[in-house]
């Protein structure tokens, strides 16, 4: 949601030409979700409505989060400068929205001696958890838990409610007992974790246990547009440029085994390499094969890779993308030349189209949309973010635990580029696994941002 990235905003993409199961049952619908993508300061964000009981409500479609949750009728804004202090709603950004009122809907049961809480970078959510009829793409889920949010300090981007988490069931934020302390040790831990939507459809045998995504681009200077489709265990019906490619989903490396319990928590894969290189010349393209792991995380509109690789990037731009440490990123002039750019993911390159490189924000500002990873004492953590998800058909498997992606055929070509270049860039994240040093881990599940800090380290995501 802001400059950085949650947990677990991950976009996985299962391979299309693998083996598709049959068309799940769904009730007077299309398993296709029609995206909304809107512009805020922090990049543009990805919209779907989810029905819950009888109200529709529009909410973030989030990778790297995995609750449900939507603000309450007269929730309480809180500032998200110490999330304590309450503050006029206006800055939480709810007011013209829908809100969600659980006392009119004859579907809503409250879950008894549990609490919802989740800290994310950009601020808090809590409430009451509860089980909802909840609908997505016209199929029905019966007694879905969700959190009802009653304590916000996550603004809006003036479009959504509340946040759609397609995340693993490690990062949901269900709390024992009647009240949770607001800080962030409490709200990472002793947590009961549940059945995010989309895999609670999977055991009520609704949908196939994967998801896909097809995100499109809005032209620079529209703020809100048609934003492609979120497919429930079906393609996007996009055409692809090339077979789709499958890779499996890791353990993240950069996350305590303290909080994910040594299970999956997030859409994390190795990237192979990453290629860049002039983009109004023949010159041969650069190459950096150091690999890396990185969180697909649609919720994050920015690429965040290591920041040696960042730097290259950024100066192949014409002019070159200088570093502002006051906003952590690359400011580019509007009109400069982007560098060609591509991942290398199982073994392809996977472009990124040069318009998709420059994010202009809404003062008239541009920046690129490549940026460091999130740093720390002692973590590092890289995210592919929507600017490159753009650019391909993605599908996340949960039932394999693997992700697939594929070009679209209208942008994201693959590069024919040699990946055997000299190895110049840094490795993967370093391991940590103290809990002695853990002092605060957060993740923004709503396009958001997570704060780790190890020691005396901090590190924003």
């Amino acid at each position: 949601m802001y400059p950085k990235i949650p947990f677990l905003f991950l976009t996985v993409i299962p391979s299309l030409s693998v083996c598709i199961p049959s068309p799940p049952h769904r009730r007077g619908s299309s398993n296709l979700v029609p995206i909304v993508v809107k512009t805020s300061p922090e990049g543009n964000f990805f919209d779907a409505k989810v029905t819950l009981g009888d109200f529709v409500f529009d909410l973030l479609v989030d990778t790297g989060s995995s609750d449900l949750w939507v603000a309450r009728a007269g929730f309480q804004c809180y500032d998200r400068a110490n999330n304590t202090q309450l503050a006029p709603q206006e800055l939480c950004n709810y007011e013209a929205l829908a809100k969600y009122d659980p006392s009119v809907s004859s579907t809503f049961s409250k879950v008894e001696n549990q609490t919802f809480g989740a800290h994310y970078g950009a601020g808090i959510a809590l409430g009451v958890v509860g089980t909802e009829e909840a609908q997505l793409g016209g199929i029905i889920v019966r007694g879905q838990t969700i959190g009802v949010a009653d304590r916000i300090s996550i603004p809006s981007d003036g479009l959504y409610s509340g946040i759609l988490g397609l995340g693993y069931p490690v990062l949901t934020s269900a709390h024992p007992g009647d009240s949770v302390a607001n800080d962030t040790i409490s709200l990472l831990t002793n947590k009961i974790p549940y059945e995010p939507l989309l895999f609670h459809m999977h055991d009520q045998g609704l949908v196939p246990a994967w998801f896909s995504l097809a995100l499109a681009r809005l032209p620079r200077g529209q703020t809100l547009g048609n934003g492609g489709f979120l497919g429930l265990g079906t393609l996007p019906g996009v055409e692809t440029n090339g077979p789709f490619v499958t890779v499996p989903v890791e353990l993240t490396e950069g996350i305590p085994v303290e909080l994910t319990g040594g299970k999956i928590s997030e859409w994390t894969l190795s990237v192979e390499g990453v290629v860049w290189g002039p983009g109004n010349s023949s010159i041969t393209s650069k190459t950096n094969t150091a690999t890396f792991q990185a969180v697909v995380d649609c919720g994050n509109f920015f690429n965040q890779l290591p920041q040696k690789v960042a730097d290259q990037v950024n100066a192949a731009f014409m002019p070159p993308a200088p570093y502002d440490a006051a906003t952590d990123s690359y400011i580019v002039d509007c009109d400069a030349i982007p560098p060609s750019f591509g991942l290398k993911i199982a073994g392809t390159v996977f472009s990124q189209r040069p318009d998709d490189l420059i994010f202009q924000l809404p003062n008239g500002t541009c920046v690129s949309t490549i940026k460091r990873s999130a740093t720390g004492e002692s973590i590092a953590l890289n995210f592919i973010g929507g600017a490159w998800l753009q650019n391909v058909v993605s599908v996340f498997d949960f039932g394999k635990n693997e992700m697939r992606f594929a070009p679209r055929a209208d942008g994201g070509a693959m590069f024919n580029a040699s990946m055997s270049g000299t190895r110049n860039g840094t490795g993967s994240p370093p391991v940590v696994s103290s809990a002695e040093q853990l002092k605060s881990f957060w993740h923004l599940g709503s396009g958001g941002v997570m704060l780790l800090a190890w020691g005396a380290g901090v590190l924003i995501l």
